[in-house]
């Protein structure tokens, strides 16, 4: 997993490692880098937009679940405003309330893309949210195909 492009100040390297701890602990195995690790089965990318507005930030993340291939799987999506300050200072509880948030989500579609695919005639798109309750009250959106 690299590190999560276009969040300001330590939040790419600090995003990543929350991430990575968050869904450890639960029981997915997480490479933070592919150097010299063995290949992996599936490829997490963080991407991060900040728009600031008087003292506001919107902040919004995608979180993109690939094979190695670069075939895209499906993506995990948060979305909220915060004072723009928070983003300027170390990012350890932010980064872990917003990697905690993402990753039911995340482990949810890990799970659907390593059961067998469904026949053509259950197909069908679903769209799962939820809100984080704490003072970022981030929104965490997962968009799968069955």
């Amino acid at each position: 997993m690299p590190d999560v492009a276009g969040a300001p100040g330590d939040g790419p390297r600090t995003m990543q490692r929350s991430m990575a701890y968050v869904l450890d602990k639960r029981g997915l195995k997480v490479a933070e880098s592919p150097n010299g690790d063995p290949a992996p089965t599936l490829v997490l990318q963080g991407a991060m937009k900040v728009e600031t507005r008087n003292a506001r930030s919107h902040v919004e993340i995608v979180w993109t679940l690939k094979r190695p291939d670069g075939t895209e799987l499906g993506t995990v999506a948060q979305a909220n405003d915060l004072p723009a300050e928070m983003l300027q200072r170390p990012w350890g509880d932010i980064a872990f309330s917003i990697a905690d948030a993402a990753a039911d989500g995340i482990a949810d579609l890990v799970a659907k893309t390593t059961t067998p695919p469904p026949a053509a005639d259950d197909l069908r798109s679903e769209e799962h949210t939820s809100e984080l309750q704490s003072r970022l009250h981030l929104v965490c959106r997962l968009l799968l195909e069955k």
